[in-house]
């Protein structure tokens, strides 16, 4: 993206010729990575997170906390897939392009949203099922 971009400013200042297509391709790109990226980082469980309060608590109801934001994320992302989804669906069937120095298309772009938004739901669910395992597994040994 940054030589795309280098050479996109390098041709419009020094040659008056800037690079058709690379400011909508770079776009692209960048709701591809952010929206693709979300997921990637679901997979390795990188998101951030604030343990001022959950380390102080006692294991099962940090356990609990966990299975509850899970679901609460998972109900959020369920929403956004689905209604980006219709979006990216209308955006296909009408064809949906930019217009500017060259006319580029736009649903790409919006079918990475709940493309990411599946494979995000998809690390969540798994997430869910390991936390709920882990609850159940520390409620037996708080039991003992």
């Amino acid at each position: 993206m940054v030589f795309s971009i280098v050479a996109h400013i390098t041709g419009r200042h020094l040659f008056n010729q800037p690079i058709k297509g690379v400011e909508e391709a770079n776009q692209l790109a960048l709701v591809v990575m952010v929206f693709l990226g979300l997921a990637f980082t679901q997979a390795r469980q990188r998101h951030v997170n604030i343990e001022l309060v959950t380390s102080r608590l006692r294991p099962r109801a940090r356990e609990i906390l966990g299975v509850v934001s899970a679901l609460i994320v998972l109900g959020v992302m369920v929403l956004f897939t689905v209604e980006t989804a219709k979006v990216a669906l209308h955006s296909v069937e009408v064809g949906e392009y930019r217009f500017g120095a060259t006319r580029f298309p736009i649903w790409p772009g919006r079918i990475a949203l709940p493309v990411g938004g599946i494979l995000f739901c998809l690390y969540v669910m798994g997430d869910l099922a390991h936390r709920l395992h882990l609850a159940r597994r520390t409620q037996e040994q708080e039991s003992l």
